[in-house]
């Protein structure tokens, strides 16, 4: 496996099993956050991309 494949992987063949039970609900705890922020910034891009919309004039340049 090449390191770039590594994204393709899940999560859990990333990381050892036998280490303790906690490190795999870490793991899965950090992917719920990182889901959340990409919510997030899904949304906030839509509501900028909403605003350059409804005020063109300022091209998304500060001058």
């Amino acid at each position: 496996m090449t390191q770039g494949s590594q994204g393709n992987v899940p999560p859990e063949s990333r990381i050892k099993p036998t280490k303790q039970g906690g490190e795999l609900e870490k793991m899965n705890d950090i992917e719920t956050e990182i889901d959340a922020v990409i919510q997030a910034l899904g949304k906030l891009r839509r509501d900028l991309t909403e605003l350059r919309n409804t005020y063109p004039q300022h091209g998304g340049t500060s001058s």
